[in-house]
């Protein structure tokens, strides 16, 4: 039983002279909570210096990114709010379905090689980076997908033909997923390295199909939208030696200038020029001009400035970012017979730049290299595929460049072996519309 004295001062009153109005008046009334507000000391520092509200969505919250401002989270900033409570734990990230019909012990396998020898070649000597990717992959399904789809069909290449259904499950699953994830997630830097990583290993696995070549460059677009549009934090990014100055800094380092005139020499840099002059009265659009120019740059600058070549080759890819959806879709368009022979000289630049670096790389690194060389294959195959879908006023201007092409590769064409990817759901085409929203 309490005493008087234990029960006046818990309740905060003296118990001598009290009365039932000063009790009403001293009894101390229990605090109404704010409603609508959570004090946060997790803002970035400029809303904070500016003394005003954060939203606290990173990279760079929408205060900042209406205004224009730089945006930058404290490190050290505490994970719990004012007065010590605990902030209720995130959501754990999101897992692989564990339907087991998804996956089987092949699997296994294509992972096991993709991380060890078909993990594309950019960024250059970029192991690192794609022992990253795979470290991310079990919280995106589409991603794990993409990666499982390149490892089948580099092992497609290498076995001829036996992995070629899984290799385009792989990717039709990859396809789908990532086209919803972009059209309903919130590109956070995290979001944003899975889909710039998905669009690239899409990409890498479209040139090794043999009807991959639109495939191929709608990919390529979509590395740029998303590069452009959802990785706003470059820096902090895993593909930040993506970006052009770190990318050609790396060539700086690998290129000599004999790597490209071995291929590429000031003859047929010449000739290259003067057959692409024929294509000029062809031209009938601002974006086929433009493309035909950075085309004689590149080939003009491998003579005498091979790392200007290769900053030059990076915006031929740049510029399929720039197009309208509308510009792309007609560039593309195997009709549009004038782009179809801009595409060509294109295949031939680019195996030359990419052999210029191949065998460097390939020196600078002790991971295991791939025992195929697909580039010839798919330079052939794809040029060849243009020539016929050309009609016959158009044939004499590819005549050079699928001369010089077979040269190249050293090739005999009727030794050409590509297996076809397709499976029980049919290499399904790649809508072009799957990026357009981030445009």
């Amino acid at each position: 039983m309490m005493s008087s004295d234990t029960a006046s001062s818990e309740t905060g009153v003296s118990s001598r002279g009290s009365s039932p109005t000063d009790l009403s008046v001293r009894v101390k009334r229990r605090p109404i909570p704010r409603k609508g507000h959570r004090k946060s000391r997790n803002g970035c520092l400029s809303c904070k210096r500016r003394k005003v509200k954060c939203d606290e969505v990173m990279p760079r919250c929408g205060i900042c990114t209406r205004l224009k401002l730089t945006c930058v989270f404290d490190e050290k900033r505490s994970n719990a709010p004012a007065g010590g409570a605990l902030r209720p734990p995130q959501a754990p990230p999101r897992s692989l379905t564990t339907d087991p019909s998804w996956f089987n012990i092949s699997d296994i396998r294509f992972l096991q090689h993709f991380m060890s020898s078909a993990y594309p070649t950019l960024p250059l000597d970029g192991w690192v980076v794609w022992q990253g990717v795979s470290q991310m992959s079990h919280e995106y399904e589409f991603l794990v997908h993409a990666m499982l789809g390149l490892g089948a069909s580099h092992l497609n290449l290498l076995l001829q033909g036996s992995y070629a259904e899984a290799a385009v499950k792989h990717r039709v699953i990859a396809m789908k997923g990532l086209n919803t994830f972009l059209s309903n997630a919130h590109l956070s830097l995290h979001n944003a390295d899975a889909a710039f990583a998905a669009t690239l290993i899409l990409a890498f696995q479209s040139y090794q199909m043999e009807d991959g070549l639109v495939d191929f460059l709608t990919m390529i677009r979509g590395c740029h939208l998303v590069g452009v549009h959802a990785l706003a934090d470059f820096d902090n990014s895993l593909f930040r030696t993506f970006e052009r100055e770190m990318y050609l800094k790396s060539v700086g380092n690998l290129i000599q200038p004999e790597t490209i005139s071995d291929n590429f020499g000031p003859t047929l840099a010449q000739g290259f020029c003067d057959n692409t002059k024929k294509l000029a009265p062809l031209c009938k659009s601002v974006q086929d001009l433009e493309y035909l120019g950075l085309l004689q740059r590149v080939a003009t600058a491998t003579i005498n400035d091979p790392l200007q070549a290769h900053h030059d080759h990076t915006m031929l890819y740049d510029k399929l970012g720039s197009f309208t959806p509308e510009e792309f879709a007609h560039f593309v368009d195997p009709r549009n017979y004038t782009a179809q022979l801009l595409i060509l000289h294109m295949l031939l630049l680019d195996y030359i730049m990419d052999a210029s670096l191949d065998g460097m790389t390939k020196a600078s690194t002790n991971r295991p290299q791939n025992k195929i060389d697909f580039h010839k294959f798919i330079l052939l195959s794809w040029s060849e595929k243009i020539v016929e879908g050309l009609p016959a006023a158009y044939v004499a201007c590819a005549e050079w460049p699928i001369h010089h092409a077979r040269q190249l590769c050293l090739g005999d064409t009727s030794e050409l072996y590509l297996p076809k990817e397709t499976g029980e759901e049919g290499n399904q085409p790649f809508t072009l519309e799957m990026f357009e929203h981030l445009y």
